[in-house]
């Protein structure tokens, strides 16, 4: 008899144990999937491949082939390390400069955490993307293209509004984060 009710407790210790397991994995699953969906662009800088920008004072293109990050508006060539000039009085940028400045803009674009999501919106005049103050381009490896349309800051959050391929009607607020490189080239 004490054989047997040790034999159930231990039946029912070890299924409790699997229970744990079982439940310890769907929550880490769950919670990866949960910033996923907390995040305006769903993909790391690494599957990047070309991002653009546009302001009404500036504008930049780059594209990465091979791990190499290229500003598309240099003529062919011109951004070697060789024939790129690090003279900053020249108004060109180094190689490494270019990478960098391209690396960094790709990783601003990734990681964006959204903090609201606004839905059925009627105006989108209200949150600046009537007349977006920036636009940015991004194209994953997968050859997707997104257009991201960057309306106002809202100071009180501390964040930006944005809205994803032309759709007003979703308006997300955003990490300022997103447009803080670019708006430091800008100036």
């Amino acid at each position: 008899m004490k054989k047997r009710n040790l034999l159930i407790g231990l039946t029912i210790l070890i299924a409790l144990i699997a229970v744990l397991f079982a439940v310890r994995h769907f929550s880490s699953q769950y919670e990866a999937k949960q910033a996923v969906r907390d995040m305006l662009l769903p993909y790391t800088a690494d599957r990047i491949i070309a991002v653009s920008y546009q302001t009404p004072s500036s504008a930049a293109s780059y594209v990465r082939d091979n791990g190499v990050w290229r500003d598309t508006a240099a003529p062919a060539g011109d951004d070697s390390e060789e024939s790129s000039s690090s003279d900053p009085d020249s108004g060109t940028d180094s190689a490494d400069n270019l990478q960098l400045k391209a690396g960094e803009m790709a990783a601003s674009v990734t990681g964006v955490r959204l903090y609201q999501t606004l839905e059925n919106v009627t105006d989108p005049g209200l949150y600046g993307l009537d007349d977006p103050r920036c636009v940015i381009f991004v194209t994953d490896s997968d050859g997707k293209v997104t257009k991201i349309s960057v309306g106002n800051d809202n100071d009180t959050t501390s964040t930006v509004y944005c809205c994803l391929d032309d759709d007003t009607g979703t308006v997300y607020a955003v990490s300022t984060s997103l447009t803080a490189k670019i708006m430091a080239q800008d100036s």
